[in-house]
């Protein structure tokens, strides 16, 4: 069988800031490579200032060029990752199926529901076109890939999933350092919604209290949207000493950065989106690396009251630091950290290593085309 797979996100261009969603892409890639002839295309169009105008208006082409090419037509599959929905996609796809009426065509969303990431005036365009040509999907789409629990997206039927990562590719984090410390590390490209300011609020709180009986230090790995905003707080907070920026960091330099690090902070902003369960490639990550999490959502598989997730308030409040400090002492004191981290890892490659992720869209695609063979 062949398929093709379509991103706006090129795997192979040098761009830190995006490399956890081409990490992800190389991935699925890899997976579905093994079982199928897999072609992968990047798909996007080549802006103009006239481009940035047009985008907006309804039946004008928003980010990629959805051209239906001769190639295409031995296509068994088309896998395509969420970009956006618009006129020349719908084309496309009505193009696909007349071509060949047996195609099988998934579109994955990354996130969904997805509206309110339409945020501000200017975006405001785009989401009304959305909602115009979403409503066409049905016609064209076999099935949606989410990593939520729905079981229906626009009317289409749902491959439910969930993130993976390649575990054998992830090194066990070593703890080598004994200096009373207790570290914690945040990994992300860093906006809004990770909520990391409750989290540097908490330390001040702390750190001005006068009971002040050991030290904590916030290791921030990644840049983002909210990254300057982070550092004028920190500066404004007096913290420091207590608050680490370090920037992209991959391969070996990401490894070495999570060396000696206790916990890790999964989500503390969940309240400022419209999400219930998280399926974060971060939380695999920590997983790998044997670390105990902090987080204000539930985290899609993990049991509920495992030991090392500490679950903090849904809100907009600042962190308690002490409960940080209590859960630290609840897991470590008195235990094994090879062991702790051991079991954690075990939790993670048995729920979430990247083969059994991928499993139920490759089963999806070879039990289709096993029907209409028949």
């Amino acid at each position: 069988m062949k398929g093709y797979f379509f991103s706006y996100f090129d795997i192979n261009e040098l761009n830190q800031e995006y490399e956890g969603i081409k990490s992800k892409i190389r991935l699925q890639l890899e997976e579905l490579s093994k079982v199928f002839q897999v072609c992968f295309i990047v798909n996007r169009t080549n802006w103009s200032w006239m481009n940035k105008i047009t985008c907006r208006f309804p039946w004008t082409k928003t980010n990629c060029d959805w051209e239906f090419k001769k190639e295409y037509d031995d296509a068994d599959f088309f896998y395509i990752r969420k970009i956006a929905i618009d006129r020349p996609l719908i084309k496309f796809l009505e193009t696909a199926k007349k071509q060949n009426p047996n195609i099988i065509i998934l579109m994955e969303f990354p996130n969904f529901p997805y509206d309110k990431e339409f945020k501000g005036i200017k975006n405001k365009p785009f989401l009304f076109k959305e909602k115009i040509y979403r409503r066409y999907l049905k016609k064209y789409i076999d099935r949606i890939v989410v990593f939520c629990p729905v079981d229906y997206a626009f009317g289409i039927p749902t491959i439910r999933t969930i993130n993976g990562i390649n575990f054998s590719k992830i090194k066990v984090a070593k703890n080598i350092v004994n200096d009373a410390k207790i570290r914690v590390i945040g990994v992300a490209n860093v906006h809004y919604t990770h909520g990391y300011d409750r989290f540097i609020y908490g330390l001040a709180d702390y750190y001005n209290s006068n009971r002040v009986n050991e030290s904590i230090i916030f290791t921030i790995v990644g840049t983002g949207p909210y990254y300057q905003y982070l550092r004028r707080l920190v500066c404004r907070l007096h913290l420091e000493n207590h608050v680490l920026f370090k920037g992209v960091k991959l391969g070996e330099e990401l490894d070495q950065e999570y060396e000696n690090q206790d916990i890790a902070i999964e989500s503390l902003g969940s309240c400022r989106q419209n999400i219930t369960v998280s399926s974060s490639l971060k939380s695999r990550e920590y997983l790998a690396k044997g670390l105990p999490m902090i987080t204000d959502i539930k985290i899609d598989i993990i049991p509920d009251n495992y030991k090392y997730i500490l679950k903090v308030p849904k809100n907009e409040t600042p962190i308690n630091i002490k409960s940080i400090i209590r859960f630290y002492h609840y897991i470590y004191d008195n235990n094994d950290v090879n062991h702790i981290k051991r079991e954690i890892r075990e939790l993670g490659k048995q729920t979430c290593d990247i083969k059994r992720t991928m499993e139920p869209i490759i089963n999806y695609i070879k039990q289709k085309e096993s029907n209409s063979n028949e």
